[in-house]
């Protein structure tokens, strides 16, 4: 699902999807000209970005900030499942700036209740996105 870039808005979705990853099955090194948020539904895998490896498993997300060089790859026994996101805008630094992500670029839910959270907010983006076609979300603070 798939949606063109418009730099006027604050914040855009432009696509977003899951994949069921087989054993080592990785991506990269390669670098996105936009933002990419992956939440990891079930399995685990590592992502390398900056010089550092960080080993995810299920309720985990990391982010993929535009052009730094990154690779990440499925485990090989527990292989990961994961949905993204992909997004960009006038606002994405300053919104970021407001989470986790202004020190990190993983997220890893302290308990439970916050797992479920992450994992619910990301399949309501999926349904979302694909109930509008690919259409695409966009935030520019005021309605259209």
């Amino acid at each position: 699902m798939k949606k063109e870039p418009n730099p006027q808005h604050a914040l855009s979705v432009y696509f977003c999807g899951q994949e069921d990853c087989g054993p080592n099955h990785s991506f990269g090194p390669a670098m996105r000209p936009h933002y990419l948020l992956h939440v990891i539904f079930h399995g685990k895998g590592i992502y390398q970005c900056s010089g550092h490896t960080y080993h995810l498993k299920a309720g985990d997300a990391f982010l993929i900030r535009p052009m730094d060089s990154i690779y990440y790859r499925a485990d090989s026994s527990e292989p990961w499942s994961y949905a993204w996101a992909g997004f960009d805008g006038s606002t994405c630094k300053e919104i970021l700036k407001q989470t986790i992500f202004s020190d990190s670029l993983i997220f890893t839910p302290e308990t439970p209740a916050l797992k479920n959270s992450l994992l619910t907010h990301m399949q309501n983006l999926l349904d979302t996105f694909s109930e509008n076609n690919g259409n695409g979300l966009s935030s520019a603070g005021t309605s259209s």
